[in-house]
């Protein structure tokens, strides 16, 4: 409830800054209210020329289970390239596990690989998730050693059998991220 309260401030102050509106995203999508993360977004009026906010709500609409009206411009943006690889990394990572979820796997490798050229730790994370379910979507290794890639290195060690070295890294992911449940 304080975070909540927090939050609105803050989306109040700086109703279209990308650091609030992701931030507010994610909590209101952990407090299962993903349709109000929404909402802020699109009234930033940024989604659509911002990759970080919009791979955020393609994100959110695949939690809800439903299309975004915003593919298109992702698509679009994608192909231009016309941002860094950096800034592109989660809204091909989001892309691509819309695309593979969708049977498109060939799409889906094309838009991983874009993904992992200079990737953040979410789109290393959200990648790897898909590959441990699908052998042909490859990971690079070296890309778990980057910074902040605990979730990713969590899963990855647990499914391979090594069970201290996950567990530490599932306690410093919670440690980064103490909202989230999933790693505890």
């Amino acid at each position: 409830e304080k975070s909540e309260k927090a939050m609105l401030c803050a989306l109040d102050i700086a109703p279209s800054h990308r650091y609030v509106l992701r931030s507010a995203a994610r909590l209101f999508a952990h407090m299962g209210e993903p349709d109000h993360a929404v909402y802020a977004l699109k009234k930033s009026g940024r989604v659509l020329r911002d990759p970080w906010l919009l791979s955020a709500e393609i994100a959110l609409h695949s939690v809800m289970q439903k299309s975004s009206s915003s593919i298109k411009s992702a698509q679009s943006m994608l192909e231009a390239r016309a941002e860094a690889p950096r800034h592109l990394a989660e809204l091909a990572a989001a892309m691509g596990s819309l695309e593979h979820k969708n049977g498109r796997s060939k799409h889906a490798k094309r838009l991983f690989s874009q993904s992992l050229e200079d990737p953040n730790e979410n789109s290393v994370a959200q990648v790897l998730h898909v590959a441990q379910n699908d052998v042909s979507i490859k990971v690079p290794e070296q890309l778990l050693n980057r910074p902040h890639t605990f979730e990713a290195m969590a899963r990855f060690a647990f499914a391979n059998g090594q069970y201290e070295k996950s567990l530490h890294q599932f306690t410093r992911w919670l440690i980064d991220e103490p909202f989230d449940v999933r790693p505890a």
